[in-house]
């Protein structure tokens, strides 16, 4: 897709988050789903395996339901025997038709559970998930957002999917705790804080200025270095985003991991890296999670000059008010919409 186009699709994407969770009787059904489930898996491939990750944090946050993420090939290869008529399956697939999201399929309906498909296929077409499940009793399709552009790589329906995913979640919780506040940030604030990063000026002139950084350095390879929900939003820019749009190679490291790592022999050696770091809110991580940002900062700092350094902050261009946990999971999605107009700069 050329780049006025994909620039387009970028400063839609506040209005995407707002549409694909309008249909609120459809996902209050969902949650309800959800909820009688005894156990949760949610598999798909790319970015759709990926993102689940961080749906598994909110859940974790205020659940104790067994909630696992598969790669669909592995789930359909290695089905575990958890999965039984008391379980719920979701699956994230954009086009609705891929050999391995079949396959998981088939194997979890051998298994009898219940399955939710969040997909952008709406034709009902031979060869699909919908010739798939055709007969089978317990089961719903969601489509978030009707006639939807599909990009490559992807960028709206990775948003788009974690926000009906958080938001079946956060439904799923009602009457065990009070889940308006966790609405207000899922469907009220998260799409505000997209409109207000891409109407920032200074966001814009950080994303030239970093994609320049990246630019400057003859086959970089760049290290992606995020802490709990952002671990899964590096491992989606070095896997699919830079990949795929930029044709330049990354490796996403989790924060958590930063010592244990051999990276001390990767500090100390040249391989054209270019650090990608991105940096918690401190009103909404442990101590702990910030000084290890600002120990892995220091070390890096010490050994490449701040060319070879890009920070991702989101609270550099807006203003982000909450606290916790929660808020730190829900907003996370504002770190993968910086790097997708990181890749956008850097393709240009």
């Amino acid at each position: 897709m050329d780049e006025i186009d994909l620039k387009k699709v970028l400063k839609s994407q506040d209005n995407k988050l707002r549409i694909c969770t309008e249909d609120e009787a459809e996902i209050k059904k969902l949650a309800r789903m959800l909820d009688e489930a005894q156990n949760v898996i949610v598999s798909g491939e790319g970015d759709k395996f990926i993102i689940p990750m961080i749906s598994k944090y909110l859940i974790d946050s205020c659940s104790d339901k067994k909630f696992e993420v598969y790669n669909a090939r592995v789930l359909a290869n290695y089905t575990p025997e958890s999965i039984t008529s008391k379980s719920l399956v979701f699956f994230l697939t954009v086009r609705g038709k891929n050999i391995d999201i079949l396959d998981a399929i088939n194997a979890v309906k051998s298994k009898n559970a219940s399955i939710i498909v969040i997909t952008q296929l709406e034709s009902k077409t031979k060869d699909s998930i919908y010739s798939a499940l055709k007969g089978y009793k317990n089961y719903e399709i969601f489509v978030p957002v009707k006639n939807e552009t599909i990009t490559a790589p992807s960028t709206t329906t990775s948003n788009t999917f974690l926000s009906v995913l958080n938001t079946i979640i956060i439904y799923s919780m009602e009457g065990k705790m009070n889940i308006e506040p966790m609405l207000m940030n899922q469907l009220i604030d998260l799409p505000v804080f997209f409109d207000e990063l891409n109407k920032s000026s200074s966001f814009h002139e950080w994303g030239l200025e970093s994609s320049q950084k990246i630019k400057n350095i003859e086959n970089p390879i760049i290290s992606f270095i995020g802490d709990g929900p952002r671990y899964p939003i590096c491992k989606k820019a070095s896997q699919i985003q830079f990949l795929e749009q930029c044709k330049i190679l990354g490796t996403a490291v989790q924060s958590e991991e930063f010592i244990n790592l051999i990276l001390e022999e990767y500090i100390n050696a040249d391989f054209n890296q270019v650090w990608v770091l991105l940096k918690p809110n401190e009103r909404m991580v442990s101590v702990q999670a910030m000084n290890r940002f600002n120990e892995m900062h220091l070390m890096i700092s010490e050994k490449f000059p701040k060319e070879r350094i890009i920070i991702v902050d989101p609270l550099r261009f807006i203003s982000m008010p909450g606290e916790g946990k929660k808020c730190d999971i829900i907003f996370s999605s504002v770190y993968m919409l910086m790097i997708e107009w990181l890749s956008y700069y850097c393709s240009a």
